[in-house]
């Protein structure tokens, strides 16, 4: 009886090779990957080539920047050194000037003060020079005046005083050449005490009589003119003698004379007398 067999199996159409456990199976992502890297690898490689030539490029111009701001900060400081210095300078000049405008103001203020000092010394002189003097006032010029004529005025005056004087009394006499149209006439005497005499003899006779020296006592011809007998002043002191009218009016003083050559003026009955020497004077008592 014949023996059945069963069918043997078919052979696989694939042969399966083993291999070696220790290597690992790579498959189709992996391997896409790798790719992948090893292209970016190569593209950044070449960007960084680039990136470095324009840092590279970019370093160079910064420090060229960097250079030429150093340079124009060293140039400021040179600038503002230079300035600084231009300023000690100009500080030290004017300083120089200042202490020159000083010294100079020192100079000019000491130089008013001898000038003033000057004034005052000649002043003086011209005071003293004058003090035998005395001045007729408001005498029409005469047709004919000479010495002759002038002396017959002061004698003439000296009698209606009741003051004589004398020919030998007078060492000149003469008219002051003003614009004024009464000129003045300057007797120059010997004697300071005949001169005083004369002066006070005028103010009694006006004292006691109304009818206050004028040309008819004197005798002269043409209308009736007021005659006044005064210092012969120096023209500082007339000056300073119009001044002290003029603030007595506005001011309410009663009381203006002139005495040895000195301004003084006097508010009141029994109020003191001050003595006006510079225009100062009347400016300190108007503060008070």
């Amino acid at each position: 009886m014949p023996i059945n067999h069963s069918p043997k199996a078919a052979k696989s159409s694939l042969t399966h090779y083993d291999s070696d456990p220790s290597i690992s199976t790579v498959s189709d992502s992996d391997l896409a990957t790798n790719v992948s890297v090893r292209n970016a690898k190569r593209k950044f490689g070449e960007l960084q080539k680039e990136d470095l030539v324009e840092i590279k490029e970019l370093a160079k111009s910064q420090d060229c920047k960097i250079t030429l701001l150093i340079a124009s900060i060293d140039s400021i400081k040179q600038q503002n050194s230079d300035i600084k210095s231009s300023l000690e300078f100009m500080s030290a000049k004017y300083d120089e000037a200042m202490n020159k405008i000083a010294e100079m103001e020192h100079k000019c203020r000491q130089n008013h003060q001898y000038i003033l000092s000057l004034e005052e010394k000649l002043e003086n002189v011209e005071r003293n020079r004058r003090s035998a003097s005395l001045e007729i006032k408001n005498i029409p010029k005469l047709p004919t005046e000479n010495k002759e004529s002038l002396l017959s005025i002061a004698t003439l005056t000296g009698k209606a005083i009741d003051v004589p004087i004398k020919e030998g009394d007078i060492r000149d006499i003469f008219r002051v050449n003003t614009k004024s149209d009464s000129k003045p006439i300057v007797v120059e005497l010997n004697s300071v005490i005949l001169r005083d005499k004369i002066l006070k003899g005028a103010k009694q006779f006006n004292k006691l009589n109304d009818n206050k020296l004028n040309t008819e006592n004197l005798s002269l011809a043409g209308p009736k003119k007021p005659v006044y007998v005064v210092e012969n002043l120096t023209a500082q002191t007339k000056k300073i003698y119009t001044k002290t009218i003029e603030f007595a009016k506005e001011n309410g003083y009663k009381f203006k004379w002139t005495s040895h050559g000195k301004v003084y003026l006097r508010k009141d009955e029994g109020m003191p007398a001050f003595r006006i020497d510079t225009e100062a004077d009347l400016l300190k008592l108007s503060k008070k």
